[in-house]
């Protein structure tokens, strides 16, 4: 025969009865463990609408990112510079993976880089560097 302790003994005979013992998990803790639930599926519910509304920011961002890339695109194919050296700029993919492919006049690929990294390099290059010599996109190339 199996030697059980008090609580061990006056437990499993509450659960046997039905008492107030059943409704309590294995902490003890009743219905505050049933409330905490509750909260817990309110708080998630709540959880998935914000989801909702970070996607809708990120897609707002993006679409921001890419007029911008597009507007410098169109900025960059007006410049004297690259039309005389028949250097053309192309945006590739959508969304977080878009590139933007630099080409010569052969339609060779010169550099591939990022929209955000090229967006980068003409808002540095459009400063005057080195006595205004030039924008930096333009002497990397």
């Amino acid at each position: 025969m199996k030697v059980q302790g008090l609580t061990d003994l006056i437990r499993s005979m509450q659960r046997l009865n039905g008492g107030a013992a059943a409704d309590k998990d294995k902490d003890g803790q009743g219905n505050e463990y049933s409330r905490q639930k509750r909260g817990q599926k309110d708080s998630e519910s709540g959880q998935k609408q914000r989801p909702a509304e970070a996607e809708q920011d990120e897609f707002k961002r993006l679409l921001e990112l890419r007029q911008k890339i597009d507007a410098e695109i169109e900025r960059f194919a007006r410049e004297a510079l690259s039309q005389t050296n028949g250097i053309r700029a192309q945006r590739e993919g959508e969304g977080p993976g878009l590139k933007v492919c630099l080409k010569d006049a052969g339609g060779a690929v010169i550099r591939r880089m990022s929209g955000e990294e090229f967006l980068q390099i003409r808002a540095q290059g459009s400063t005057p560097v080195m006595g205004g010599r030039g924008r930096l996109l333009d002497r990397k190339l």
